[in-house]
């Protein structure tokens, strides 16, 4: 069946200031790539605020310690970044981290073959659906931007449901500032889970989506 993941890098404050309330009237569970070092910073989510969100359902995972681009470290930089930022999430914040999404996108051989070690998948952010056939260390997405469609948004949800495709959404802030080229206004959140709704898509997190797709493999 067709599937859909909103995921959310970086944990803005605004995520949980302004999307929670919509997650909760929606009953949408969403999979938050958390920097795990910015925690409780003025922009950031507070460990307080996470833990909210997890008790709700939604997932905690990995997004490195500080943005790292693990794309141009070298091999002890990479093995510290993410044991580091595994540690931080599932020893002192007690959330199992099981899923890596790299700063930027970027990866490289050395980084994939790290991440497979400590992560059960990575998320990219190369444009495209996930198949039965997909690469766990390279999840493709739709990234949604200030100038997305709620059009844009149906048609990629029908063509997943379609198809028996996985569709993941890749979200930053949530901001009617649209203060970066990465925003989302809170009313184009609105028509986006509504266009969820409408449509009758399972959603699900990372760890759902995963734990179902995989024995599919071809």
């Amino acid at each position: 069946r067709g599937l859909v993941t909103l995921s959310f890098d970086d944990g803005w404050r605004s995520i949980y200031q302004n999307a929670v309330p919509l997650f909760d009237k929606y009953d949408i569970k969403t999979t938050q790539f958390i920097i795990s070092g910015a925690i409780g910073n003025d922009a950031s989510m507070t460990a307080k605020m996470l833990n909210e969100m997890s008790k709700k359902g939604h997932e905690i995972a990995s997004h490195t310690v500080w943005h790292e681009d693990l794309s141009k470290s070298d091999e002890p930089t990479i093995s510290k970044t993410l044991a580091a930022s595994k540690d931080a999430l599932n020893v002192h914040y007690r959330w199992m981290s099981n899923n890596f999404a790299p700063p930027y996108g970027h990866s490289s051989d050395l980084s994939r073959r790290w991440v497979a070690q400590c992560y059960q998948s990575m998320r990219s952010t190369d444009t495209g659906y996930n198949a039965a056939d997909y690469d766990r260390y390279n999840l493709k997405v739709f990234n949604i931007d200030v100038n997305t469609k709620p059009e844009e948004i149906t048609t990629a949800v029908r063509f997943a449901k379609t198809n028996k495709l996985w569709l993941i959404f890749v979200y930053h802030e949530i901001d009617n500032r649209k203060a970066s080229d990465y925003a989302a206004s809170l009313a184009d959140l609105e028509k986006h889970l509504q266009i969820l709704k409408n449509e009758q898509i399972p959603v699900v997190t990372i760890n759902q989506g995963l734990a179902e797709t995989l024995p599919q493999h071809k």
